[in-house]
């Protein structure tokens, strides 16, 4: 009897999950002289139906960001930027094939995403910070209400009993209409390029997914979620961290953004608790030593200036389990306050010197944790805050990958994306469009 490796495992006939990565976008056609991609950031929610053992019908509801900057297009006397943000429903047909002893399937995918529009965003490329809409009146006109992209792509999935498990996926989509109404009023054309977008993966067990749609909470449990006793635990981070957005300090604006030091960013995360109560604190500091363009009243076009940027947070949350503890999966609410730190100290320039702003701001959040089975665990997470108390408004998702390494200690792969928006216009001190991301290489010990 011949054995392949194409057998897969035994599967549910059904899958849901979360999904959430970076993306890399551009627009293509003739109003498009030249451009430089962007990165944005997309996630959602997908459905799989297995109908063979090697097929399967995937659907999708995700969000992602998209856009081109520096766009030279030959009815605009200069380069402008856009970003634009879209509603997707990708619909794709999944091949699925094992591999390294059937523990893995490689999956190959094609099909098709109706996409409609939720934002649109259009600035000169000398412009910092995106301030106006896209309009009839501004260059490239109104953005086509819906889009169809062709998708196609591969992925690897690692699914562990109970139907469980994780994986990545890179996937390219290609637009299909014409997207702004001026390119198509002097019949040119301007369509999204192609997206690559590099995706996790979190599969959720059927049964959980469920319980967790039907009632209060998925069946919670899993190790440090889980514990009727008493809990604690204690994570160090190093981070591989990168900083952007414009910083806005008195009269004058200075463009931010590299990957900082690696030696100067760093986490840490301690959890205390007992039943379904924990106590939660985290803190986080980073810091970047760059130079950038600096723009203002009175300052010569293409000045550039160094500068010295911080930023350090910490936070203090009480969380809440939900739902039953005998299970690998647990839902966990929480709330608290986040205290926030910038730093900006100009060297050089016309206006050199330091600035710095310090806040305290509301955040609440949610964290779904999942026992892979042997001894990895997956934990997905998002919180929002400042509602105009601190910052105008605060959004974050993360993903982590561990495994158990022996007794207490665990490794842990994480990557982390927040945004922020601090200050109103007219402030002294202003963060437009912030972003702190990056890989976090985490030990941890739980007992």
């Amino acid at each position: 009897m011949l054995v392949g490796s194409t057998a897969l495992p035994a599967r549910a006939q059904v899958d849901f999950g979360l999904t959430a990565g970076p993306t890399i976008a551009d627009f293509s056609g003739s109003y498009v002289d030249s451009s430089i991609s962007t990165w944005g950031v997309g996630a959602g929610l997908w459905v799989e139906w297995h109908f063979s053992t090697h097929w399967s019908v995937e659907g999708a509801l995700s969000f992602g960001q998209k856009g081109a900057f520096e766009v030279e297009s030959p009815l605009t006397a200069e380069a402008h930027d856009y970003r634009t943000s879209n509603i997707e429903i990708p619909i794709a047909l999944n091949y699925r094939t094992g591999f390294a002893h059937d523990k893995w399937s490689f999956r190959a995918f094609g099909g098709g995403a109706p996409a409609f529009s939720a934002s649109c965003e259009v600035k000169p490329s000398t412009q910092f910070s995106f301030d106006e809409e896209c309009t009839a009146e501004t260059p490239g006109g109104e953005l086509e209400s819906s889009d169809f992209l062709i998708q196609f792509g591969i992925g690897a999935d690692r699914i562990f009993k109970g139907g469980s498990g994780f994986g990545f996926d890179a996937r390219y989509s290609i637009g299909t209409s014409n997207l702004f109404s001026e390119a198509a009023d002097n019949d040119l054309t301007v369509k999204n390029g192609v997206m690559r977008r590099s995706t996790f993966r979190l599969t959720v067990a059927a049964a959980g997914f469920l319980a967790f749609g039907l009632g209060l909470a998925p069946l919670a449990g899993a190790q440090d979620h889980g514990n009727p006793d008493s809990f604690w635990r204690a994570t160090a981070y190093l981070w591989f961290a990168n900083i952007d957005g414009i910083n806005h300090v008195g009269d004058v604006s200075v463009m931010v953004g590299d990957t900082t030091r690696l030696h100067a960013s760093f986490a840490g995360d301690v959890q205390v608790g007992k039943g379904r109560f924990r106590g939660i604190a985290r803190f986080s500091t980073t810091s970047l030593a760059n130079s950038g363009p600096l723009e203002g009243e009175g300052v010569p076009d293409g000045t550039e200036v160094d500068y010295d940027f911080s930023w350090t947070t910490a936070e203090l949350l009480a969380a809440w389990q939900v739902g039953r503890f005998e299970s690998s999966h647990a839902l966990k609410l929480s709330g608290g306050l986040r205290y926030v730190h910038q730093k900006q100290n100009l060297l050089t320039g016309p206006q050199p010197g330091e600035t710095s702003k310090s806040y305290v701001e509301p955040v609440g959040g949610a964290e779904y944790f999942v026992e892979m089975g042997g001894p990895f665990w997956v934990a997905v997470d998002g919180t929002i805050g400042g509602f105009g108390i601190g910052s105008q408004s605060t959004w974050q998702v993360g993903a982590e990958l561990g495994i158990r390494v022996g007794g207490p200690v665990h490794l842990s792969l994480s990557y982390d994306y927040l945004q922020t928006e601090v200050g109103e216009k007219d402030s002294d001190y202003r963060w437009d469009e912030g972003v702190s991301q990056g890989w976090f290489f985490g030990l941890m010990i739980k007992q």
